[in-house]
């Protein structure tokens, strides 16, 4: 799916992805997924496959927003940026990972 539009392959909305994203993001994801939606292209960092928005149709929501899966240890997380101000949402599958720091892509 790398290079693939997010929109256009309505990532966000497959029921594998957003029943993962859902609990985690919970009343952010509306407005995550509307902030994602305008990334051009699904990217590809070694292990990390992530989009990042590129521009924002809710200004008062969030600024910018990116997503990222870490298939070394299958971890979701989402950014987004409001008011100039980082928030970081992300799974915990386990004890292990829940320890973890998400990785986030250089474009982050």
């Amino acid at each position: 799916m790398v290079s693939l539009d997010p929109k256009e392959t309505n990532l966000f909305r497959q029921p594998i992805i957003q029943s993962r994203l859902e609990p985690f993001l919970g009343t952010h994801y509306a407005s995550a997924v509307q902030l994602l939606e305008t990334a051009d292209k699904i990217q590809q960092e070694g292990p990390l496959f992530y989009v990042v928005s590129k521009y924002t149709p809710v200004p008062e929501l969030a600024e910018k927003a990116g997503f990222v899966w870490n298939s070394d240890t299958n971890q979701m997380a989402v950014l987004l940026v409001s008011g100039g101000a980082p928030q970081v949402f992300a799974e915990k599958l386990n004890a292990e990972i829940a320890e973890q720091v998400p990785i986030w892509p250089a474009e982050l």
